[in-house]
């Protein structure tokens, strides 16, 4: 007889052709090879990953993320591993969020360690169900033997049991559900749940823990049909642990009130304090009422492995069931939790036998087979990470790791309480830390949250730490679980929190921003690849105030990782899209700015003294009302187009620069397109345009009523007009000279750069090289009229002012780049008469940029025709709001530069 493997048997019979994609990728000892490269391109990409990590999250946006997902189709592989893992190193990679780094201090997720990581090598290869013996055989065993020795760490008696789980929610889960069904067969004899459903006493059924206990005990009360009324939240004491005296008397209440206590649960290390219930106390009222007695040791669990703490979980071996998370203080991989029973017979409550998987024969003949003790059908292998762990490190060395983050979280708290700004809300019991930053005695509770909040945002990608409420207030929380984190590590992340909280809310100020976008995006028409901004970098939001604040574009650039290629790249100027991406991170740390509010209506309150705001949520049409003694409007102006193009703005062809790349698609398909305007837009718009002109094979026409394309005044004498005494000399002159003056200083901040210019006129000589050069170039060319003709076309009306005659040119696209007006929001209309108006309508703007009789109300870029061609200017934003501060305040919060310029601009006799 000739033995043949069924591999080579099947390779005999199969049709000599190439095998499939999925023959190849399918494990088996004929990919050997294959999955020996593929585990090295894996270690390689992860060596240089973990390398590279400089902080614990990069920082990046939701959304700025979420981009990058709208090109992936998966209908479409890549093919390759490296594309697919390249791909994975930029998607998830090198923004993931890294546990093992010693500044994530936020929740609980620790490091793991290396015999975890063997083993998720193995399981994952093998890819074992552990639900029956025919599926598992030894994984099946290895379970066992790990349940036992838990079992004998917690103390629980002969005839235990327990079950790998998912984790702390599913143990829970299982922990409410054998509480409740054997409560119901002592009870309600003959009467299984999981036969006849609820009886109808279920609805008096109570369970009681404490109010700091995990959310998953009232979400498992509602899975089981019990709902949230089914939990009594006990209170807790000084120390935020279950008050015994408290527990006994809800559970007398619920007696006189005719409901049935069925359970206790006791917390062994609640998630924000680390705290653990008395549990020989709760032991006895269990015992004394008949109670069900569960604790939840997800995180406490690590002091079962501790030479110096064990003591901590005496009363723990009394417990009716445990929950205990491995993933937690144990130092493995998610997901790896147990649910641990007193007595094994309860587990028949989540008993099934299925003929094709778990016959009750095979229960009877004593085949192990653990899906007759687990509430799941599927699961994987988790107990060799312990199993693996166990055996190479073994249980000592994780109880010293253990010990040793119980010694850091002492050390830390000395620390925090010594702090003159920090107020330490506890002593710890395991590894957490609940504290909060108080900038001093005056600040309200209000403006102290608002602070912590901010703080939090503010620190997130160079440390990971937690916020949470208690008592409604808000507080940070440092979680240690990486033994590899020092004191000095801590001591560096309490210098962060101390800067941020010095640089949050002005003390005495409580401000609150109102912006109706659902977001910061800035000018996304106009985001051209190349376009850059036309101030320098240090014109950011808050340099030219505070150098040192952590809002700067530079500390930016630092948590972004790009500041040394910033550097090289030697250009003062801003990418605009690098702009826009530096103010989404900016506003992404304010606490207090609230997106999706529309302002609706502002009225205000003669007794009280203070602003009322109507403000609707654009999401959900909600209302909200406000209070404020002061008003800012940083409104802006809006998008303008020349009155005689009203009637047709509805139609596609035409768009205002503002959306242009919303339809810049769309326009190439014309076979003519205008560009109106003199401007850098204008200017940026003709030349993205001009680049494919010979590929869409349009005529470009380029229309300005300026007398020429007026390149940017740059000069240093010049931008000493960017300054105050400018400001002062401009804003004392008659209203009727400051208009004027602001028509002929139009080119000192709408001309176009220089650099641009002359890359159009470059790329215009460039592409009449191969042939004619369909473009038109026009000035002094004012647009009066236009109308629609039939054939799909717009005809343009323009006075050419020089010769003083009109002309028509047709065009199928039209891009107004005409630029922005100003108008007065609506929402004032209630307190007009509260602000000044000058004769043609405008706000009559003060030099210290109030618009009202009261010094209350104040405006942000609505000031050109009282405060100069200074006002849009990205470089005096800072200036301007450093006095409105002040304003604000009734001092320099930042010092006011008043003088800057070599120029005197007022005549000055000499004397």
């Amino acid at each position: 007889m000739l033995l043949r493997s069924s591999t080579q048997a099947a390779q005999d019979l199969a049709p000599a052709s190439n095998a499939s994609g999925a023959e190849t990728a399918i494990f088996n000892d004929q990919q050997l090879a294959a999955w020996s490269q593929q585990t090295q391109e894996v270690l390689a990409l992860m060596t240089r990953t973990v390398t590279g990590v400089e902080k614990p999250f990069s920082g990046i946006l939701p959304h700025e993320l979420a981009a990058e997902f709208s090109e992936v189709d998966l209908d479409r592989p890549l093919g390759n591993n490296d594309d697919a893992l390249t791909e994975l190193s930029q998607l998830y990679l090198r923004d993931a969020v890294w546990f093992h780094h010693p500044k994530y201090l936020a929740h609980l997720n620790c490091p793991v360690v290396l015999p975890s990581l063997m083993a998720e090598q193995i399981m994952a290869a093998v890819n074992s169900s552990v639900d029956t013996w025919d599926q598992s055989a030894g994984g099946t065993l290895i379970e066992q033997k790990v349940i036992d020795w838990t079992l004998g760490r917690i103390g629980l008696p002969a005839g235990s049991d327990g079950i790998f789980t998912s984790g702390g929610t599913q143990s829970n889960l299982m922990a409410m559900l054998l509480a409740r069904d054997s409560w119901c067969a002592a009870h309600h004899p003959g009467h299984l749940i999981k036969h006849r459903g609820l009886p109808e006493t279920a609805s008096k059924w109570r369970v009681f823990t404490s109010k700091l206990s995990h959310f998953s005990i009232q979400k498992s009360m509602a899975i089981l049909g019990l709902g949230y009324d089914a939990v009594i939240a006990v209170d807790h004491d000084a120390h935020y642990r279950m008050d015994v005296a408290c527990l006994a008397k809800e559970i007398e209440k619920c007696r006189s009130e005719g409901l049935i206590p069925i359970a206790v649960v006791a917390t062994s290390g609640t998630t924000d304090f680390g705290s653990i219930d008395p549990l020989p106390e709760i032991a006895r009222l269990c015992d004394d009422y008949g109670l069900w007695m569960h604790i939840d040791a997800a995180y406490g669990c690590g002091l079962l492995v501790s030479e110096n703490h064990r003591s901590r979980l005496n009363g723990i071996e009394r417990a009716d069931s445990v929950t205990v998370d491995y993933h937690k203080s144990f130092f493995q991989t998610v997901s790896c939790g147990a649910f641990f029973v007193r007595d094994s017979h309860n587990l028949k409550h989540v008993t099934h036998h299925a003929d094709y998987l778990n016959p009750l024969s095979a229960q009877q003949e004593g085949t192990p087979n653990l899906v007759n003790k687990s509430i799941q059908t599927t699961r994987r292998f988790d107990a060799l990470k312990m199993w693996l762990t166990l055996r190479v490190m073994g249980p000592a060395a994780l109880g010293d790791a253990f010990d040793t983050l119980i010694e850091l979280t002492q050390a830390a708290h000395e620390r925090l309480t010594a702090h003159p700004a920090i107020e330490v809300l506890h002593a710890p019991e395991l590894t957490t830390q609940i504290f909060r930053y108080v900038p001093g005695k005056n600040a309200s509770d209000a403006q102290i949250d608002e602070i912590n909040a901010a703080i939090r945002k503010a620190l997130f990608g160079n440390a990971v730490i937690a916020g949470t409420k208690v008592d409604g207030r808000q507080y940070l929380k440092f979680t240690l679980l990486n033994p590899t984190t020092t004191i000095a590590d801590i001591e560096d992340v309490l210098s962060l929190i101390a800067h941020y909280g010095r640089e949050q809310p002005v003390e005495g100020l409580n401000g609150l921003f109102l912006d109706e976008n659902p977001g910061f995006d800035w000018h996304t028409g106009m985001m051209l690849e190349n376009a850059h901004l036309q101030t320098p970098f240090m014109a950011d939001l808050v340099t030219l105030a505070d150098p040192t604040s952590p809002y700067s574009l530079l500390n930016y650039m630092k948590e972004k990782g790009k500041l040394y290629s910033f550097y090289i790249r030697e250009d003062f100027f801003l990418m605009r899209k690098e702009y826009n991406q530096y103010c989404q991170w900016a506003s992404s740390r304010l606490s207090n700015l609230r997106w999706n509010s529309h302002v609706e209506y502002v009225s205000y309150d003669e007794t009280a003294g203070v602003y009322q705001l109507q403000v609707t949520d654009t999401r959900n049409g909600q209302k909200q009302n406000y209070l404020a003694r002061h008003l800012i409007l940083g409104t802006g102006p809006k998008a303008w187009m020349p009155e005689c193009s009203q009637p047709h703005r509805q139609r596609q062809r035409l768009t205002h620069s503002s959306h242009y790349l919303v339809n810049k698609a769309e326009l190439q398909q014309k076979r003519s397109i205008t560009v109106l305007g003199s401007g850098q837009s204008a200017a940026e718009i003709y030349y993205d345009l001009l680049t494919d002109i010979d590929r869409f094979g349009y005529q470009l026409n380029w229309i300005t009523r300026a007398p020429r394309f007026y390149p940017l005044e740059y000069t240093k004498l010049t931008l000493e007009m960017t300054s105050p005494e400018w400001v002062d000399y401009f804003h004392a002159l008659p209203a009727s000279t400051r208009d004027e003056l602001n028509a002929r200083h139009k080119n000192l901040y709408k001309g176009i750069n220089s650099s641009l210019i002359n890359d159009i006129y470059d790329l215009m000589y460039v592409k009449q090289l191969d042939g004619d050069l369909n473009v038109n170039l026009f000035t002094h060319s004012a647009l009066t009229a236009m109308r629609w003709l039939p054939q799909g076309e717009f005809e343009l009306t323009l006075h050419q002012e020089e010769q003083d005659c009109t002309f028509t040119r047709r065009t199928e696209g039209l891009v107004m780049a005409t630029g922005y007006h100003y108008q007065p929001p609506m929402f004032l209309e209630g307190i007009n008469a509260r602000l000044r108006w000058d004769d043609k309508g405008r706000y009559d703007v003060q030099r210290n940029y109030s618009i009202d009789y009261h010094n209350q109300i104040f405006v942000q870029n609505a000031e050109l025709h009282t405060h100069g061609f200074v006002t849009p200017d990205l470089g005096m934003a800072c200036y301007r709001n450093s006095v409105l501060l002040r304003e604000l305040t009734g001092r320099e919060v930042y010092p006011i530069e008043r003088q800057i310029a070599f120029q005197t601009f007022p005549a000055k006799s000499e004397h």
